[in-house]
């Protein structure tokens, strides 16, 4: 958080750790409004000119000043003397809390140094929960169910929870007793984990028997090396489509764009033959919990493709 830094030491802003653009969700940490967001950028490694012309391609000529406004307002508020001690505090608490308990992966400022880490977001509680014999997905939506605590986003192997300007002690409290209870009931044995699995809804369970230490449960990857594009992604997106069941569709040309969240990265566009891989990484993000934006059907049981 660029704008605090001045105030709160221990928070480190993504250009002071060396970045040259860095992108704030200002409505999730801060109190701006739902999609209102900051991009700062530092140096000269930025051409600062072409990110104004890739802006104007994405941006409305009518800017919203009720964003613009929220946006300064936040900014304002985040900035008032000891705002952010509550936060801190629950944060560091939480984090200390979920690495005592046995098996829970939670990222801290001991992974500084490592893997090109060069600081942690403290108000980020990121937990890996392979241990407990659950994907990521069944632990955020058990959480969610029978706790009233929501996650940010999860996916096969982690749950990551947000802490913002509005974020109490209370709330800190009420993590920690969520997971503590949901570490007790999976530690005995792995068949507690999957009843708690099955008692999801489908949508949410139907990899509820999967463990950690299961070949199944790692999420299948796609390797860009062999993505090929055979159309421009305007002549694909306007081409005749026709629709194909999920057997059918690898090696066809795909005319719909197909992004798994999280992360939020298309692993097709239009115009690019679809793998196999593809498809099973997709059903397998549907399986587990996951959401797949852009297709026109919801379920992957067919997709489109341009016709032959």
């Amino acid at each position: 958080m660029c704008i605090l830094v001045t105030r709160v030491a221990c928070m480190q802003s993504g250009l002071s750790c060396g970045a040259d653009c860095v992108v704030q969700s200002s409505h999730k940490t801060l109190s701006a409004l739902t999609q209102a967001a900051m991009l700062h950028t530092k140096g000269d490694y930025i051409d600062t000119g072409r990110v104004s012309r890739a802006l104007q391609l994405l941006q409305s000529s009518s800017p919203s000043y009720l964003f613009m406004a929220s946006l300064d307002g936040a900014r304002a508020y985040a900035q008032q003397q000891g705002i952010w001690e509550e936060p801190l505090r629950a944060g560091q608490l939480s984090t200390a809390k979920l690495q005592e308990l046995d098996g829970l992966q939670v990222v801290s400022s001991a992974y500084v140094g490592t893997r090109g880490i060069t600081a942690v977001d403290p108000l980020r509680i990121t937990v890996g929960v392979q241990s407990l014999g659950l994907t990521g997905n069944q632990v955020s939506a058990i959480l969610e169910d029978e706790y009233g605590v929501v996650a940010e986003l999860a996916n096969q192997q982690v749950v990551v929870f947000a802490l913002g300007i509005g974020t109490t002690m209370n709330h800190a409290e009420k993590l920690i007793t969520a997971f503590q209870d949901l570490h007790q009931k999976c530690r005995d044995t792995t068949a507690s984990a999957h009843q708690l699995a099955s008692e999801r809804p489908p949508s949410l369970s139907q990899g509820g028997s999967l463990q950690a230490g299961d070949d199944d449960s790692i999420q299948p990857s796609v390797d860009a090396g062999k993505s090929m594009q055979l159309m421009l992604l305007r002549d694909a997106f306007f081409a005749k489509s026709v629709r194909v069941p999920g057997a059918a569709a690898a090696g066809r040309v795909s005319a719909e764009l197909l992004c798994p969240y999280p992360p939020g990265v298309p692993v097709a566009i239009p115009g690019e033959v679809l793998q196999n891989e593809t498809i099973q990484l997709l059903l397998r993000v549907l399986e587990t919990g996951g959401t797949v934006t852009g297709p026109s059907d919801p379920t992957l049981s067919t997709f489109l493709v341009v016709a032959d």
